[in-house]
């Protein structure tokens, strides 16, 4: 996904839980750099996955919904640019989204944000295992990644087209500081100091070594032929 040097990621237990940190590293990061939000809000395309208004829901992040082309489904730049306030937090565009399998205009949509000093995740939830691989075998893709000047956070599901089995994903941040308002700690109670990257406390290891494996087993060379038979 070509990230800059310095870029971090955390492994989560599945594409929500990516998406819900995302949204909560929105949100923090705001806290702490942009004092004049008090109602958060995200810019969310209408198509893209419905995890996103369970994390506005579960973290108290208002949910704005962008309108979509109803040609091409790809999320409207413009009603973006309309409906931006400075409350606005994040911005999101899917690479691809769940339903339709579109790509939205992620470079538009990143300017946005950065324009707007918001943070921009991009769901390469359902992508993230393909297209670079397909770019790699020079099928075009739509630029979507850590490239796009803005983009900040980008989630990848292991457990889609990683191959990997189900509850693995990861979410990779940009830079450290963002990664550190994804973080809760808590040191109020008369146990261990609690330090989480991610929602769950516990969780198996068991579907992460499983990805691990799968990620040295096939190798790119292994990825690539897959795609290549996938788009074929």
């Amino acid at each position: 996904l070509r990230a800059p040097e310095g870029a971090v990621g955390t492994a989560t237990a599945g594409g929500t839980e990516s998406v819900m940190m995302a949204v909560k590293t929105a949100r923090d990061y705001a806290r702490k750099t942009r004092p004049d939000v008090q109602r958060p809000a995200m810019l969310l395309p209408v198509t893209a996955h419905a995890c996103f208004h369970k994390a506005g829901h579960y973290l108290g992040v208002e949910v704005i919904p962008v309108a979509v082309n109803p040609l091409t489904f790809r999320a409207d730049v413009e009603d973006a640019r309309a409906k931006m306030t400075d409350q606005v937090v994040l911005v999101v565009g899917s690479a691809p989204s769940y339903a339709h399998g579109v790509i939205d205009d992620i470079p538009a949509l990143a300017a946005l944000a950065q324009a707007h000093g918001a943070l921009m995740h991009v769901d390469a939830c359902v992508g993230g295992c393909v297209l670079p691989h397909l770019r790699e075998i020079g099928v075009e893709v739509p630029p979507f990644d850590f490239t796009v000047e803005g983009v900040t956070s980008i989630s990848v599901d292991l457990h889609k087209y990683g191959f990997a089995p189900k509850g693995v994903s990861v979410l990779l941040q940009r830079r450290p500081e963002l990664r550190a308002a994804q973080y809760y700690a808590c040191a109020k109670w008369t146990g261990y100091p609690v330090v989480n990257s991610t929602s769950l406390g516990s969780k198996s290891v068991a579907a992460l070594g499983a990805a691990y494996a799968l990620l040295h087993h096939l190798g790119r060379d292994g990825y690539r032929t897959r795609a290549r038979a996938m788009w074929d």
